[in-house]
């Protein structure tokens, strides 16, 4: 029976209290103070009932062994440094803990260029030792010690050989015979034997990944043993040549090479490079130099790989167009990842396909001398397209140009250009828009530019190397779209070895980048924000992509045609291949994602809604369906209602012009619109003395007095002249003893330079806010003759009212593009300034037209306009008066984002921001359905690849196969088993809200 110690709790120590959720999990830790005269086991009463538990170990059954354990045997006990949280250490923080530490680092690592003092803890090793010792390990690099320093040494000196099966000729193994250690094998030395054989086996060159090594290897010798070939590849080795096998590398270096030139874009040369100096730090060259061997080994090698990955090992069957590439493991798929009533789901627009194309110069390639006798070990079954077709359909089709009606891009341009010295100026790529998987059997080599005729063609072999055949649409991104997308159907009915299947639906987009250098129509008939079932999708993922293959490109250049196609390939597939394997924490990432922002943007779609009618809005997304319903049949202009066109206000001179012909043809009041437009620009130019007054300082110069004084005679000639007007047109109306109403005369909007201090530095003078007598500052009762008079100010002041706004919306704008453009491009110092001070005469002129638009908004409240009329016209705010991107730059990427103040609500840009906003709603929603399903999706495809090997493994007798298979079948399920935990755990902590609207009306 074990003795059992009680633990009395140290001074100023603590009880934790672990507080449980409903699934079990801890939530938090609770830290309560624990005395040290209560006894241990009252703290189980200090926990909340069924919630809270102490960390005692509560008896499950009774034991006699547990009946013996005091109660507080398992209670934990902290001080309060252990209740401190401290923080990880920093990068840098390792970094100055190792300062001081560097010099006993460096004493240690010189100490062992000495023989250890103690052998037993660290062996120096006689001949015939070392070779004992390394019989299983000749890779191994070992030194010699030369009796004052180590020197470089080879494990064949002491006699360390490879046998080749069981039956191995015997070797002799006579110390005698042994080589002893020579200064001839120091670091000038190349370390290779001095005769092609030693003890009877011949001398091998062995490139392992920590160098090359120079060993005797021994075939077996059995009656039955096999031929050398596979003898050799049975221990690992894989031999360079087959008649005469003087070099061989070890399966782990190609391995090896294949990942460095996968992960880090090495080329040949400099991974050989690396081994050489491996092996001879000092003098490299020394080592036999075996590059283009291992450049031939990598490719047998590789293809190799992709025939075993694949499953060709399995099968007498030889691969065929697009056997040996990886596509996506989450795009739908028919017999590949959607289940098998796919098409009785009412959401159809979820199973849309979506490519995106996209060409790269950088793949260009060198032209080689000699080109006829280049060995193909793959034509088509990756990713780059099958030659023979390809060049069958180039040489019977005529590149026809069509006229340029966007800008001049630069892939229309360059598109009939060589390029000197070059036999490929680039390729064409295709991939999956949602997931940047590369299109299998659809990469085009470019001869002189990014020709339509190539584009055709690998747009139509991405159509049918991926399981397009029954999707209910295709939505295809490209650059150029908008001049590409116009004639394609004409070119693939027209093309002999082009064909689209029919009733086939395809829609075009341009990537949310490249669309901003487009023209402004383009943003609305190509963006993917305004395509249905395109999700967030920006369609720009190649640019991505290729930023990762252009490391390779270079490489690949000056290799053959046939190398180069086979390390395209290679690169693309270990792209989708990561693209799979990473597939589950992107699509958790992307839920996480549209969680939130789905959210915020039906938020913002609510917001605009609010000033909307609901015949508005039913009229908006009627609308909307139908440009939808005839970009499909090939109409894209009828997308521009996504577009923002010119607002156009009826000037007020116009307003003006019609009301003096009406009284005219009345023969009734006429004169009456002339003195009220003149009130009006008086008052407006009361307002602008003050902001001119406002902005000449407390202590005016004598010239600035000068021209406030001329400015005040101007003013007041004008002021008199109006007073006469009026005594004409109203005689019998007298103004003694009236109280005119008053009106904003400028100092109400100031500028950063303007302070209405100001005014009381400079004489006041009455003038600038003399009351101006018109029917809106008449107090009380209007006269019987002014009656009249009132409506027709009323119609004048709301066209000031709305050509106020309109100067406010057109200085914005010009704020925004001075922004864009003269601030953000700026170089320099001076640059900058006169840009800001263009910015601050642009604020000037907006705080104008606020002043004018405050006066006019004064006097249709003053005259007694309608509850519609007076809601219209609402207060200016500084901050609804900032520069709009969104507005007058409707391409702006984020525009969706913005909420508007009103007045640009009054203008169809309201409506057009309407639909911007519900199409970036709709696309968050579309995310919101497409995850879950693409979650799915992928699990499927996981089993799918399973059951394939499941398949091959009841097909396959023999061990090694059937044990690869098997392997296979659990990384697969392995994957899908992780897929499931992973997506359910993030689907429950991550929830949206229902849609708002009816997810049927994406199919239409």
């Amino acid at each position: 029976m074990p003795n059992w110690k009680e633990a009395s709790p140290p001074a100023d120590s603590y009880d934790i209290t672990v507080s449980q959720t409903k699934r079990g999990q801890v939530q938090h830790l609770k830290k309560q103070r624990q005395p040290m005269s209560e006894s241990s086991g009252s703290h189980r009463n200090q926990a909340k009932k069924g919630q809270q538990a102490t960390t005692t170990l509560p008896p499950k059954e009774s034991s006699p062994i547990l009946d013996q354990i005091p109660d507080d045997a398992f209670n934990v006990y902290f001080t309060p440094e252990d209740l401190v949280r401290k923080a990880a250490n920093t990068s840098h923080e390792y970094m100055r803990q190792w300062l001081p530490l560097r010099r006993q680092f460096l004493d240690i690592i010189l100490e062992r260029e000495a023989p250890p003092s103690n052998i037993l803890c660290n062996p120096v090793l006689c001949v015939q030792c070392c070779r004992n010792s390394h019989e299983d390990h000749p890779f191994h690099r070992i030194e010699i010690w030369s009796g004052t320093h180590f020197s470089p040494g080879w494990l064949w000196q002491t006699g360390v050989a490879i046998h080749l099966g069981h039956g191995a000729q015997d070797m002799d193994e006579d110390d005698s015979d042994v080589e002893e250690p020579d200064g001839e094998y120091g670091w000038a030395g190349s370390g290779r034997p001095p005769h092609r054989d030693l003890h009877g086996a011949p001398i091998v060159v062995v490139v392992h990944t920590n160098g090359v090594h120079h060993l005797p290897i021994s075939l077996c010798s059995c009656p039955s043993a096999p031929d050398p070939i596979t003898q050799y590849l049975q221990m690992g080795f894989y031999p360079s040549t087959y008649k005469q096998i003087e070099t061989v590398f070890t399966f782990q270096v190609l391995d090896d090479y294949r990942l460095e030139n996968l992960e880090c874009q090495t080329s040949c040369h400099h991974y050989y490079s690396k081994l050489r100096r491996m092996t001879n730090s000092i003098f490299p060259t020394s080592v036999p130099d075996r590059k283009r061997e291992l450049a031939r080994a990598e490719r047998q090698w590789r293809n190799l790989k992709e025939w075993k990955w694949f499953g060709f090992g399995h099968t007498d069957a030889i691969p065929g167009d697009t056997d040996l590439a990886l596509f996506c493991p989450t795009c739908p798929q028919p017999g590949v990842n959607l289940p098998d009533n796919w098409e009785d789901d009412e959401y159809q627009w979820k199973y849309f396909r979506s490519f995106v194309v996209d060409g790269n110069f950088v793949a260009a390639h060198q032209q080689q001398l000699q080109t006829t006798d280049d060995v193909w070990i793959k034509d088509g079954e990756g990713f780059m397209t099958r030659r023979a077709p390809y060049f069958d359909h180039l040489r019977c089709t005529t590149e026809i140009r069509d006229p340029c009606t966007c800008n001049e891009h630069r892939a229309v341009l360059d598109r009939s250009k060589p390029h000197k010295g070059c036999d490929v100026t680039g390729i064409g790529a295709f991939a999956c828009l949602r997931h940047g998987c590369y299109c299998p059997g659809s990469i085009v080599d470019f001869q002189v530019g990014e020709r339509q005729m190539n584009v055709d063609y690998g747009l139509v072999q991405a159509f049918n190397n991926t399981w397009t055949d029954q999707a209910p649409k295709i939505i295809v991104v490209y650059d150029i779209n908008c001049q590409y997308s116009k004639n394609l159907r004409k070119r693939v009915e027209a093309g002999q070895y082009l064909h689209f299947r029919p009733g086939l639906n395809l829609v075009a987009g341009i990537g949310m980048f490249h669309v901003h250098g487009h023209q402004d129509v383009c943003y609305g008939r190509y963006a993917p924000r305004f395509i249905p079932g395109a999700g967030q999708s920006d369609g720009e993922v190649l640019e991505r992509l290729f930023s990762i293959l252009n490391g390779i490109s270079t490489i690949a250049r000056t290799m053959t045609l046939a190398h180069r196609t086979e390390n395209v390939d290679a690169h693309m597939g270990d792209n989708n291949f990561k693209k799979m394997i990473d597939m589950v924490p992107t699509l958790c990432k992307k839920w996480k994602n549209v969680c939130s922002s789905a959210i915020d943007a039906r938020s913002d779609f609510e917001l605009l809604s609010q000033s909307a009618t609901p015949e508005q809005t039913e009229l908006w997304t009627a609308s909307v369906q139908t440009a939808e319903h005839l970009r499909e049949e090939g109409n894209v202009e009828a997308m521009d209602i996504y577009n923002v066109k010119g607002i156009k206000v009826i000037p007020q001179t116009e307003i003006q012009a019609n009301l003096m012909q009406a009284e005219q043809e009345a023969d009734s009041g006429v004169g009456v619109t002339t003195w009220l437009v003149a009130g009006m620009k008086i008052q407006e130019a009361q307002a602008q003395l003050v902001s001119f007054i406002c902005r000449q300082g407390k202590k005016p110069s004598g010239d600035q007095r000068l021209q406030i004084n001329r400015k005040r005679q101007a003013l007041r000639r004008k002021a008199d002249e109006f007073q006469d007007s009026f005594q004409q047109l109203f005689p019998a109306v007298a103004l003694d003893g009236v109280d005119l109403r008053e009106i904003p005369y400028g100092d109400d909007v100031l500028g950063d330079d303007e302070d209405e201090a100001y005014l009381a530095a400079v004489p006041r003078g009455e003038v600038e806010k003399m009351e101006i007598f018109l029917p809106s500052t008449c107090p009380g009762e209007l006269p019987r003759q002014l009656k009249t008079a009132a409506k027709v100010e009323l119609k004048l002041r709301i066209a000031q009212a709305e050509n106020a706004l309109e100067g406010v919306r057109r200085e914005i704008g010009h704020k925004s593009f001075l922004f864009r453009n003269n601030i953000a491009l700026a170089i320099n110092k001076q640059m900058k300034t006169r840009a800001y001070s263009a910015v601050k005469a642009a604020d000037d002129e907006v705080r104008q037209f606020v002043r004018v638009y405050n006066q006019a908004r004064n006097a249709i409240l003053a005259l007694g306009c309608s509850e519609e009329i007076a809601s219209r016209y609402q207060r200016l705010l500084p901050e609804q008066l900032v520069a709009l991107k969104s507005i007058y730059e409707p391409n702006a990427r984020g525009a969706g984002t913005y909420s508007l103040p009103w007045f640009w609500m009054l203008q169809v840009v309201y409506r057009v921001n309407w639909m911007r906003a519900r199409a970036k709603m709709l696309r968050w929603e579309e995310e919101s359905i497409l995850i879950p399903s693409e979650m799915k999706w992928t699990m499927f495809f996981f089993h799918n690849r399973a059951n394939g090997w499941k398949t091959r493994e009841a097909m396959s007798h023999k061990a090694g196969h059937q044990a690869y298979a098997r392997k296979q079948v659990a990384m697969w399920t392995e994957l899908a088993e992780h897929a499931q935990t992973a997506f359910t755990s993030c689907l429950i902590r991550y929830t949206v809200p229902p849609s708002m609207e009816d997810h049927q009306m994406h199919g239409n």
